[in-house]
């Protein structure tokens, strides 16, 4: 890996909008990691990114397993010795909406774990290394259920569905991942900019 490139590393980077964050920030010259759990799909996605010629590495990384985030942050530092761009994309939905009354104590971990602690793993373990970049940058990525001003919201609330692909999705991850010095931070934003907290 060069030293003068960006270092990136997508977490969930083996499909979906990790996997197009992932293609994008390495079309625009970064070297970018792929983190993703499973060897087999790490790999896997790796080939075909580099069949495009694009600068992109697996590496093994499961958010709820912190002995495989030390090891991940511990090969970032031994191959590039800083890291520019994190992009927490890895999460899970638990499956469909319940009241609280009807929730999956079980289910309702493993959603915590997965979308909020694991974040707050990765995010330690990675920071010596992003506080070594001239400008680095976090991205956390969430869906618009994430936002509680939009969810408590019966207008906003109905209808609720998905409607953008894949690299869609990623382009607004892209977006904050490059900002510049003077963008905005600790905000929660989609395409249109601003969202409620």
């Amino acid at each position: 890996m060069t030293d003068n490139r960006t270092i990136a590393l997508v977490t969930g980077a083996n499909k979906g909008i990790g996997f197009e964050a992932a293609r994008q920030l390495a079309d625009l010259g970064m070297t970018v990691l792929l983190a993703a759990r499973d060897q087999r799909r790490c790999d896997e996605a790796a080939v075909v990114l580099r069949a495009a010629d694009l600068d992109v590495h697996p590496i093994i990384l499961d958010v709820t397993d912190p002995a495989t985030i030390r090891a991940a942050a511990e090969q970032v530092a031994e191959r590039t010795g800083r890291l520019d761009v994190l992009v927490n994309n890895t999460g899970i939905s638990g499956g469909a909406l319940h009241p609280p009354s009807a929730a999956d104590l079980e289910i309702v971990r493993e959603v915590f774990d997965t979308n909020v602690f694991g974040v707050l793993r990765v995010i330690n373990a990675m920071l010596p290394l992003l506080k070594r970049s001239p400008a680095g940058h976090i991205v956390n990525v969430s869906s618009g259920v994430g936002s509680m001003g939009d969810m408590t919201d019966p207008d906003h609330y109905m209808g609720l569905t998905i409607t953008r692909t894949a690299a869609e999705g990623a382009a607004i991850v892209v977006r904050l991942a490059t900002l510049g010095p003077d963008g905005p931070t600790g905000g929660f934003f989609d395409d249109n900019g601003p969202v409620r907290w």
